[in-house]
């Protein structure tokens, strides 16, 4: 439950709201021209953290500015953004579903053919905390100010997906399943899998270009 909550009175397209604090961590809604100063900070930490395992993405800096430039320019584009005393420290990111939704293979389709309206639906690309800073509950805040401002939109529901194997040579021996955690923020798993490709580190320490099956969680988010 956030602590502290504020009515959003401000044009849709560039809103910074200061929707949660606590006496050392700040959570800030973020839309429209305001998005992008914030795109270093997304670019650099979805490299470090995708580079471990189930990503294992080998990312470069240039190449993701230039992709999530686009993104943020779109209307209904978000973030949700954690401080910690004023330093950024964690996120979420938000799109319109039927925007990103290209960028995975058939996904609109995918939706389609299942019975569901990709245009109710808004996807949560990325969220990152970084590692000093896990375990003080922002993820359930962050996808609390995201999944409020999703359904002010119009939005009827919400979107993620994940990757997972239950073999795979680096995966970590002891590493835990997430999807409790999903479970827990309200989502259910579907039987809907797209598939991205990006590089890849390999069990060899080499990179390829590699296609990755994800699986498509859902959450209704209206009254």
């Amino acid at each position: 439950m956030l602590a502290k909550k504020v009515v959003l009175i401000a044009i849709l397209f560039n809103i910074v709201a200061n929707v949660y604090s606590s006496s050392d961590y700040t959570i800030e809604l973020i839309t429209g021209k305001n998005l992008k100063q914030y795109l270093p900070f997304i670019a650099e930490q979805c490299i470090t953290t995708f580079k471990e395992y189930p990503y294992l993405y080998c990312g470069d800096y240039e190449e993701e500015i230039n992709f999530r430039t686009p993104l943020v320019e779109l209307h209904d584009s978000s973030l949700a953004v954690a401080y910690y005393k004023g330093t950024v420290i964690g996120f979420l990111t938000g799109y319109k579903f039927t925007d990103f939704g290209s960028h995975f293979t058939k996904s609109i389709d995918l939706f389609i053919e299942s019975g569901l309206k990709p245009e109710e639906y808004y996807y949560f690309g990325e969220i990152i905390i970084v590692p000093e800073h896990r375990g003080n509950h922002l993820s359930s805040k962050l996808f609390s100010v995201l999944e409020s401002y999703a359904q002010k939109l119009g939005y009827k529901a919400t979107c993620i997906v994940t990757e997972e194997h239950e073999s795979h040579p680096l995966k970590p021996r002891n590493y835990p399943a997430h999807d409790s955690l999903w479970n827990f923020f309200g989502y259910q798993k579907t039987s809907l899998i797209t598939y991205m490709n990006w590089q890849t580190y390999q069990s060899d320490g080499s990179v390829a270009d590699q296609m990755h099956p994800l699986t498509y969680w859902i959450k209704f988010i209206c009254d």
